[in-house]
């Protein structure tokens, strides 16, 4: 049994799929960590690299494969190429949206196409190697599996990861410079919180704003 850890960028890739798309990419990395070279998984080494991909339905996902920890680190997520290929194939045509002078302003398109062109990211077009050296050169912090789970089944952001930081509410209002009430609220959904907020409080968790959006 190996342990998983994922960084921020594939987190945000589970994240903005469909809850049955992440369904099966997180079962897909369930039977990863309970034996890597299980044949019921689809698993390849990487060209001349230490890592490795792992397909599920659509997606695939670059990892590395630690024996010293017995650790699996998910680098990246993200849409197998042949699979987008057929997406921009099969996309609806957008409807477009012109200004007063005739010319296009906006795009509408489905709500399941935009979350496609969403969860591609930057990585989309990339090999394979390529998407692993882009994650290696970014050098992200990796989160315990638990993390994801926690964010996908909608529970707050800000809460989940002070909770991995171990900090109490008030030390993190400390830190981020706000009231703890206003956290409070925050944490339960009754609040937002400004940009400059969430922003402070990001620093105070030593992770991208992002994570917290």
């Amino acid at each position: 049994m190996y342990r998983l850890t994922i960084r921020h960028h594939a987190i945000k890739a589970l994240q903005r799929m469909s809850a049955r798309e992440a369904r099966r990419v997180r079962g897909a990395l369930d039977k990863l960590a309970q034996d890597p070279d299980r044949r019921d998984i689809d698993v390849a080494r990487l060209q001349g690299r230490p890592g490795f991909r792992l397909r599920a339905g659509g997606w695939r996902v670059i990892f590395e494969r630690i024996e010293r920890t017995r650790e699996i680190n998910v680098l990246r997520i993200g849409p197998r190429g042949d699979v987008y290929k057929s997406w921009e194939n099969d996309m609806t045509k957008p409807q477009i949206i012109r200004d007063a002078s005739g010319k296009p302003a906006f795009a509408v398109l489905p709500w399941r196409e935009y979350q496609r062109l969403t969860t591609a990211g930057a990585g989309t077009g990339l090999s394979d190697e390529a998407l692993y050296d882009r994650a290696k050169a970014e050098d992200e912090e990796s989160f315990p599996i638990a993390v994801a789970d926690r964010l996908l089944a909608g529970e707050n952001a800000v809460r989940v990861y002070r909770s991995h930081r171990g900090l109490t509410q008030k030390q993190l209002a400390t830190a981020a410079g706000i009231n703890a009430v206003y956290l409070s609220q925050i944490e339960r959904g009754r609040r937002t919180g400004s940009a400059r907020t969430l922003a402070a409080l990001a620093t105070a968790l030593r992770i991208d704003v992002d994570a917290l959006l």
